[in-house]
C-alpha cells in the first residue's frame, strides 16, 4: 500500500471523503438514534460516508462489537467505520431501503426522500461475512421484510438484481 491509497482497494471518485449532507439530522425513533431528512433530498444525492478508521480481521465476529455492529465491509477481510461524529453509522437497516451505496463508502439516495423521512440502506449492500445483527432479527417492519439481515451472498436473486447498481463496489466482482 502507498500513501496515496492506504486502502487495500482501488479508490474511485465516490470513495473520496466528503462531509455529510447538510440535509440530514439525527433524531430518536422507536429503535434509538436514526438519520432523517431535514429537507427534501433528490434521487442520487450523496447522504453520508464511511471515511473513518479501517479494521482488518479474518471474520466480522472477531472485530470489537462497536466496529462489528457499525462499520461497513469493503473487502473480504476489511471494514471501515464512519469518522467520529459522522452520521453514516446511524443509518438504520431496511429490507426496503431508500438509500444505497456508490463506490465502497458513499451512501446515496435511491429515490426522492421527503423532509422528515427516515433514511435506510440494506446492510446486505456492503456485507458478505459472518456478521449477525444482535438478536438475529430484522426490525425494519416493511412489507417485504426478510426477518433477518442477510449477507449479500444469501440474498434472493431478484433482490441482488434490484440492488445491482447500489451495492458496494467490492460485491460487484
Amino acid at each position: 500500500m502507498n500513501s496515496k491509497n492506504p486502502l487495500p482497494i482501488p479508490c474511485t471518485a465516490e470513495d473520496q471523503p466528503r462531509p455529510d449532507s447538510r440535509k440530514i439530522i439525527l433524531r430518536e425513533n422507536h429503535l434509538g438514534t436514526a438519520v432523517f431528512a431535514s429537507e427534501e433530498i433528490s434521487a442520487g444525492e450523496f447522504i453520508a460516508g464511511f471515511y473513518g478508521q479501517v479494521y482488518h480481521a479474518p471474520k466480522a465476529s472477531q472485530l470489537p462489537p462497536a466496529v462489528r455492529n457499525h462499520a461497513i465491509q469493503f473487502a473480504a477481510n476489511a471494514w471501515r467505520d464512519a469518522i467520529p461524529g459522522g452520521l453514516a453509522r446511524n443509518i438504520n437497516h431496511s429490507c426496503h431501503p431508500n438509500c444505497g451505496l456508490a463506490g465502497h463508502f458513499a451512501i446515496i439516495s435511491l429515490r426522492p426522500i421527503q423532509a422528515g423521512e427516515e433514511l435506510f440502506f440494506d446492510y446486505a449492500m456492503t456485507e458478505n461475512c459472518d456478521w449477525v445483527v444482535p438478536g438475529n432479527q430484522c426490525l425494519c417492519g416493511t412489507e417485504n421484510c426478510r426477518g433477518t439481515i442477510l449477507p449479500f451472498r444469501k440474498l434472493p436473486a431478484e433482490v441482488k438484481n434490484r440492488y445491482q447498481n447500489h451495492v458496494s463496489d467490492w460485491l460487484k466482482k
